[in-house]
């Protein structure tokens, strides 16, 4: 049962003015308001205590009954198994046949569970409105109590009924409709008999219990649960029937309290004769609707439909379809409710006849996901240490919101009666204002999300700097890392934004008078990092240092000096030789040379142009980085850890990332979908569409280990219905061969090795299809498959290494590694041609240059958003080979995609765009 305080208290506000404004202007004797009094009173507790013990009943049963369910499957699992009974250890259930089959049960029940209020709420509600309250809660409360009896004698007989039993205790809610039915009941009830500010401060009386309930009944459950589960679960059952006993003995029938339609309107006549015609209209018309019970149902009907389907169906469809973030999926549904409440809360302020104020409450009610899509979208932004702090702190703002809110729209009520006219639809103007400055706080919520670069919000191109987008950038990156690395609440913020502006403490000594004007405006908006934590996993500090000596030079041909400037620094603690950002502020665009031996690759700038990028899109791929959790925000390190060079400051960067195996995946899928797609029905394999490539069983057998970004993705992709997925690759479609050609898996481990997961070897993926096509081991593969030290290398220059596409090995110690990498190992060097354009290429221009086997689609010796030496992410290489299949570079025939491994010879031909990946991280 679900009491949603805020809109109950404006729509019964609004729905009472005409069934209710006789009970605050008609004068009246003393006995007959002591009466009333009492009623009111008598109401009041008697939906509390039903409230309370449906409360304590729903949430002290939570826990224990999925211990019970569980002991339940999982005797029945070991009895199966010929198990010799008795009871059975806690860690015995913990086995995957028994948490699937209780997750399968939990899921379907709590399912089924919602299906009888959303098929009978509105029925019932109307129903109540004709026979009673207390007759069709009565209906009600048989209906979940014969739901919750069934289910005790499934548990209780489990010999008698199979766990699934469970199943058809929803059936029971048909009596009644459920919760829902009776949520709405002890609503309308409440709203039958208080008026204005009192139904406002009952309300959240009300909402209260059930928090508190929500609070404290899991604490006693899990307190009893350590004497017997059925302690609480059975103390929650008795006391709903104790509860609801008294609660239906003692309630008043309060429909009668109500009066007819005609006598409310003519009491608001004789006291409001300037009413203008419509009031009358509108309160002849729609009293008795508006009045009615039924309306309330109307919400929680609606949203039980907006929840279940038409969120998930929408998130699906523009995740997919437009290829937004779940983040940005969230924040657009939220703009979109958050403009159904505005407009729905106007047109009922101004509705006339009966169907227009309905219509205005459907339009309403399509808008109540907002909460539930608010929720979603604030864990998004926080790091996940927080989360918790940030929905706590979003649930008590709501319910303050709605203490606050309330009596301001009882005293807008009676003050819109007093005026007449127009003004008695204050309340909802009210309303409609307060949603409208919601719409507009959610637009400017999340500065990020509009300052973050993408492909339908570009950096700017006008060769200025767009200092107030790249300084919202530049603070979430700090603000995000402080409250991690100094464990902060969001109401702390204040702390790390009262500090002085960076130039009026800097010490660097470079004279403002030699800066450009937007980039005086970015260091004056910007917050400085505190201490030694640093901006982002590459650079430490803001810095102002003159960058000219570097670039200024026979290369670049300048003749201008205060140029160059350096913003960002590059953290001391990793060299002499550390550059940092470095700003042009006459082409408004930077680059990231780390060190002085990657300023090669960013010269002469006329060269080199794409390398250097407006600040916006170096800041937006950082905090991508945060994003996807490949750098995390962390607190210090201890003495061992820093000695592991895995963290600069308070950013530690992680071997890998779940998002990074979704996203590589999807890439994969993707590439399948199009080679099929170019592939005749027939000449398609008869693998199944949702069957992954490999098993972590024939995994095992290969001896890769257990928890690795290469085991998930391979675990994940589906199969691919086709031979070849490159030229003269193919795709391991036989557990056995693609074991037998692993040569640097399973290979003894290093002594030295802190734990079994530390050290990730390289796995070959997709094999070259002619198994004669092989590379003697040398020193370029030992480099890339061993670590420095490995001793003994079991391989010499005699034995054959199969070629083909390999995953990148890792020593999870190491800093800015990829366990997300590829290496493309090829049976020939690169042998660039006599031309200047002729050679093969890294991602940052450079040639790859002869004697080489394993460069083609790789970085180069320059990162242009921070780093060196890791390999080029998987997800981005089959991206590539994709569009060279869309492109018509590569052809697909009956097996796949056609030719031999000797095409990416082309990279040395004069095609090296057709196997380059532009610069990236």
């Amino acid at each position: 049962m679900e009491i949603q305080l805020a809109s109950a208290t404006y729509f019964t506000l609004c729905f009472g003015t005409y069934r209710h404004s006789n009970d605050d202007q008609i004068p009246s004797t003393t006995g007959a308001a002591s009466a009333k009094d009492k009623i009111r009173l008598r109401t009041q507790l008697v939906v509390i205590l039903f409230v309370c013990v449906f409360y304590f009943d729903m949430y002290i049963c939570l826990a224990p009954e999925v211990s019970i369910r569980e002991d339940i499957i999982c005797k029945t699992y070991y009895d199966r198994l010929d198990n010799d009974g008795g009871l059975i250890a806690e860690r015995d259930c913990a086995v995957d046949a028994v948490q699937r089959e209780l997750g399968l049960l939990n899921q379907v029940y709590i399912t089924i569970s919602q299906l009888p209020g959303l098929l009978l709420v509105f029925p019932y509600g109307a129903l109540a409105d004709r026979i009673g309250r207390r007759k069709v809660l009565l209906c009600s409360v048989v209906g979940i109590a014969l739901c919750d009896a069934f289910k005790l004698l499934v548990m209780w007989q489990p010999n008698h009924f199979p766990p699934r039993a469970i199943w058809l205790a929803p059936l029971f809610k048909l009596i009644g409709g459920g919760d829902a039915v009776a949520a709405t009941v002890v609503l309308a009830t409440l709203a039958d008999v208080y008026t204005g500010q009192d139904r406002t401060t009952v309300f959240a009386r009300v909402a209260s219990i059930g928090t508190a309930c929500e609070i404290f009944a899991p604490l006693i459950g899990s307190a009893l649960m350590l004497k017997n589960s059925w302690m609480a679960v059975l103390l929650g059952f008795g006391m709903f029937l104790g509860g609801a006993s008294v609660t239906l003995a003692l309630l008043p029938e309060t429909l009668a309290q109500r009066p007819r339609s005609g006598d409310a309107l003519d009491a608001r006549a004789i006291l409001n004769t300037r009413a203008p015609s419509k009031l009358r209209y509108l309160g002849d018309q729609i009293t008795a609707m508006l009045t009615a019970s039924s309306i309330l149902t109307i919400r929680p009907s609606i949203t039980l439909v907006v929840l279940l389907v038409l969120i998930p169906l929408a998130s699906k469809t523009i995740m997919g379809k437009f290829g937004l973030s779940s983040a940005r999926t969230d924040l657009l549904l939220i703009r979109v409710s958050a403009a159904l409440l505005t407009a729905g809360t106007l047109l009922l302020s101004v509705s006339e006849i009966s169907s227009l104020a309905i219509l205005s409450l459907i339009i309403f009610s399509l808008g109540n996901g907002f909460t539930t899509l608010g929720k979603s979208l604030l864990t998004t932004f926080g790091p996940p240490e927080l989360a918790g702090t940030l929905l706590s702190a979003m649930n008590v703002s709501a319910s303050l919101g709605a203490v606050i809110a309330g009596p301001i729209i009882a005293v807008m009520f009676d003050w819109g009666l007093e005026q007449g006219g127009i003004w008695v639809g204050s309340p909802l103007f009210f309303v409609t204002l307060l949603y409208a400055l919601t719409l507009c706080s959610v637009e400017g919520l999340l500065d990020i999300e509009a300052a973050l670069v993408s492909p339908s919000n570009p950096a700017r191109a006008d060769g200025t700097l767009d200092y107030e987008r790249c300084a919202r950038l530049h603070n979430y990156l700090i603000t995000y890392g402080w409250m991690v690395r100094h464990e902060k609440r969001p109401h702390e913020v204040d702390e790390l934004l009262h500090q002085p502006k960076f130039l009026d403490n800097s010490q660097s000594g470079y004279s403002p008078d030699r800066l450009h004007p937007a980039v005086i405006a970015f260091l004056n908006a910007v917050i400085p990092p505190k201490g030694d934590e640093g901006i982002c996993y590459f650079v430490g500090d803001l810095a102002v240092q003159s960058a000219d000596e570097y670039f200024i030079h026979d290369k670049n041909h300048f003749e201008n000096i205060d140029r160059f400037v350096i913003i960002y620094r590059t953290y001391y603690e990793l060299g002499s030789q550390c550059l940092g950002l470095v700003y042009d502020q006459e082409l408004h665009r930077a680059a990231v040379p780390l060190f002085i031996g990657s300023l090669d690759s960013t010269e002469p700038i006329v060269d080199h142009e794409d390398l250097w990028m407006p600040l916006e899109t170096i800041l937006t791929n950082w905090i991508h980085m945060v994003r996807i959790r490949k750098v995390t925000a962390c607190l210090p390190l201890d003495e061992e850890e820093s000695e592991e060079m895995s963290q600069n400051g308070m950013w530690r960067w992680q071997s890998y990332s779940p998002t990074q195996v979704d996203t590589a995946v999807a890439a994969m899928n993707r590439f399948s979908d199009s080679i099929e797609a170019r592939m005749s029905p027939e000449s398609l394999s008869s693998a199944r569409r949702d069957k992954p490539l490999f098993t972590d069983e024939e995994l095992d057998v290969a001896s890769m280990p257990k928890s690795c970004f290469i085991r998930s993705f391979l675990t994940r992709i589906r199969t691919p219905r086709f031979k070849y997925i490159a030229p003269g690759l193919e795709v391991p479609h036989d557990a056995a061969a693609f074991s037998a050609r692993q040569r640097f898996t399973g290979l003894p481990r290093s002594p030295d090795d802190a734990s079994e997961d530390q050290y990730i070897p390289a796995v070959l993926i997709f094999a070259s299809a002619d198994s004669t096509r092989t590379l003697s081991f040398n020193d370029e593969l030992k480099s890339l498959f061993f670590r420095l030290g490995d001793d003994p290398v079991p391989y010499s220059e005699r034995d054959a290494i199969p070629v083909g596409l390999y995953s990148e090995l890792v020593d999870r110690t190491w800093g800015n590694i990829a366990e997300e990498g590829f290496r493309l190992v090829l049976p020939f060097h690169q042998q660039p041609g006599r031309g200047s354009n002729d050679g093969a290429r890294h991602s940052d221009g450079s040639l790859i240059g002869r004697q080489t086997f394993t460069r083609l689609f790789q970085h180069g010796i320059y990162y242009p958003f921070g780093g060196e030496h890791r390999a080029q992410r998987l997800e981005r290489l089959l991206d590539r080979w994709r569009e060279l299949v869309e492109n018509g570079q590569w052809t697909v025939g009956r097996d796949g995609v056609e030719g031999i491994i000797d095409t990416f010879r082309d990279a040395d031909r004069g095609a090296w765009r057709d196997y380059w990946i532009p610069p990236g991280w």
